[in-house]
Parts: C-alpha cells; sequence; structure tokens
C-alpha cells in the first residue's frame, strides 16, 4: 500500500467504473498493487497512462518508478509521454510496430467482430404499466381446485411464475458477473486464489438476495393464486421456486452467453411437462424431462399443493378426488402429474 502510495484509501470500497468508488487513476495504481502481492520478478504493463489527465499520468508512473526501485523489471508500452514520464524510464526502444504490423492484422482477420453481437435485440422482459395496472386489479385467481380448468390456470401460473423469475434472475446477474470475471481472471492469473473459492463466494454472497427476493415474490405470487394457507405448502413452493431460480441463473455470463441461454430456455420450455405432458414426449427424448430443472420445480410445486387434496371433482365424469385426477393423468408414477387436453 505504501509503494503504491494508497494507505490513505486502505478502507475504500474499490466500486464499479464510472460509477462511484475509486477513480480510474486510484484504480490503476490498485492493480499495480494486485500484481505485487505475488511479488513478480518481472511485470508488463499495456499502456497504464492511457485515458489519464497530465497529473493522473505522473501519479501512475512515481508508482512504476517506485516499483523498479525496489528491483523489479518493468516493461511498459506507452504512447506520446511527456518529458517527465520519458525521463523516468531507464531504457527506451521505439518503432517497434515494423515487426509486429503484419502479426497485428492477422491477428485482427482471424476474430471475430463485436459488431456481430450489436445486432441482436434486446428483450424486453417488463410488461408496460396500462397492462401491468390491469393484472394488478384483477390479481387474485380465486383457485378452486375442484374443477379442471381451475387445476389448468393454478398450473398454468406456476409454470409462468417460475420461468419469469428464473429468466429474469439470469439476465440481470450476467452483465454484473461479466463485469467482475474480467478481475477474476487476472487475480487468478496472478495465483491469489483458485476458481474453487472464488465459486463458493459468488455463491454464498447470492444466497441473502435470493432469498429476500424469493420471499417478496412467493408471497405475492402466493396470495394472488390462492393457494393453501398452510406452512408446509408454502414452505415447499418457496423451495422448488428458489431451486428454479437458482437452476435456470446458472449460466455463462457474457454476451455470448445470453445468445445460449436463451436457446436453453426453449429447450426447457419445450421439455418440462407443460406444453407436452411426459407420457406424450418421445420414449428417446424423454430422458431429457428428468433433466430439465424446470420439469422438477413445477413437479414439486404441483404435488404439493395438489397431491394431497381429496375433494370431489366437479366436471370429470366420474366419481374421483383431486388427488385420484392427477394420478390418472399419469399413471406410471403415482405423484407425477401431466398436463391433459381437455376433450
Amino acid at each position: 500500500m505504501e509503494l503504491v502510495e494508497l494507505n490513505s484509501l486502505r478502507n475504500s470500497l474499490v466500486g464499479l467504473p464510472g460509477v462511484n468508488g475509486l477513480s480510474t487513476e486510484q484504480r490503476k495504481r490498485l492493480t499495480i498493487a494486485v500484481e505485487l502481492v505475488a511479488n513478480p520478478s518481472i511485470i508488463f504493463m499495456d499502456e497504464p497512462t492511457s485515458g489519464l489527465d497530465a497529473r493522473a499520468a505522473a501519479i501512475v508512473m512515481r508508482t512504476v518508478r517506485n516499483t523498479v526501485d525496489t528491483g523489479r523489471t518493468v516493461v511498459c508500452t506507452i504512447h506520446q509521454p511527456s518529458i517527465d514520464i520519458f525521463e523516468a524510464f531507464d531504457e527506451e526502444k521505439q518503432s517497434l510496430d515494423q515487426r509486429t504490423k503484419r502479426t497485428t492484422s492477422k491477428l485482427e482477420r482471424s476474430l471475430l467482430p463485436h459488431t456481430v453481437l450489436s445486432v441482436i435485440p434486446h428483450t424486453m422482459l417488463s410488461l408496460p404499466l396500462e397492462t401491468t395496472q390491469v393484472i394488478l386489479a384483477q390479481s387474485s385467481i380465486h383457485c378452486h381446485t375442484t374443477k379442471r380448468q381451475d387445476l389448468f390456470n393454478a398450473m398454468g401460473s406456476m409454470y409462468a411464475a417460475v420461468l419469469f423469475i428464473g429468466i429474469q434472475n439470469a439476465q440481470t446477474v450476467q452483465p454484473i458477473v461479466d463485469v467482475e470475471r474480467t478481475v477474476f481472471y487476472r487475480e487468478k492469473a496472478a495465483g491469489m486464489y483458485s476458481a474453487l473459492p472464488y465459486a463458493f463466494a459468488q455463491v454464498a454472497i447470492e444466497i441473502p438476495y435470493v432469498l429476500f427476493q424469493t420471499l417478496i415474490y412467493g408471497v405475492i405470487v402466493y396470495s394472488m393464486i390462492n393457494f393453501q394457507w398452510t406452512a408446509v405448502k408454502f414452505l415447499c413452493f418457496l423451495y422448488f421456486t428458489y431451486y428454479g431460480m437458482m437452476a435456470v441463473a446458472v449460466t455463462p455470463n457474457s454476451h455470448i452467453a445470453a445468445v445460449v441461454a436463451t436457446a436453453f430456455y426453449g429447450i426447457w420450455n419445450l421439455f418440462a411437462g407443460f406444453v407436452i405432458p411426459r407420457p406424450r414426449i418421445p420414449i428417446w427424448w424423454r430422458w431429457y424431462y428428468w433433466a430439465c430443472p424446470i420439469a422438477w420445480t413445477l413437479y414439486g410445486l404441483i404435488v404439493s399443493q395438489f397431491g394431497d387434496i381429496t375433494e370431489q371433482m366437479e366436471d370429470t365424469g366420474v366419481q374421483e378426488t383431486v388427488q385420484q385426477f392427477l394420478k390418472r393423468s399419469n399413471p406410471q408414477n403415482e405423484y407425477d402429474y401431466a398436463f391433459p387436453i381437455k376433450e
């Protein structure tokens, strides 16, 4: 901290670039400090003064000079240095582009331009305000579970709730983790920690937020669908919703991952057992039903809410309870479910 002159900021938060926390010049000095933790004998710096004014550039280069004075070697590229910065170097080499210009153009030809991804439209998740107000005004579904259509309405509400919260979380976390991933790569390369403790830290720090979000979302949806207000059923609803959120949210985090994640959403949507009941899925594809996290989430929600209801169904044409109707819908499993199509 003394070497990079950051003692006065030792208790400050780094924050996000351009939003809060340390300034650009302070972040560059912090980056140098992070690299010095591994005690390297040689440090490579690529344009450490880019984007800085004259004063900030002088402070950063003073930090670089202090690093050299400790006996380390610093190899640094810099554009248009001032006379003071230029004189801080022990040795200099100019016009290196004569040997690298062809290599650079070859690399550029082999890379996929980032502009290809810029044509991907942004998916709007939020509904218009007027539509949202109408939905809230008619928020109670009042699911009376003695009619088939009421059961189907409640099952559809579960399905929509799980997909909404899962996809929303997945798309929200991607840009955040994408920013943090750059720091992780640099610090992992410096030998500060491995991937496993970083992964555990990421999971642990998300648990309080996701739990709080699930509680709020679950209470609202639970009351709107008019589920049975018993502690066991409510906890089962929270558990399986939480499981579905975490399963859907575990996706890569970058612009390409957003495209790949959309494909997974479509596959999970198709094999969740809602669009196509499990008995009607071709036998060679049925294995994917058991691997689909949304299928297990819906299974747990439906069984926890309707699997033990002994009230008589009113419109099935036979004397049977809600529990028996769900079992009859899919005889392959005592507590399994399917979504039969009305005759």
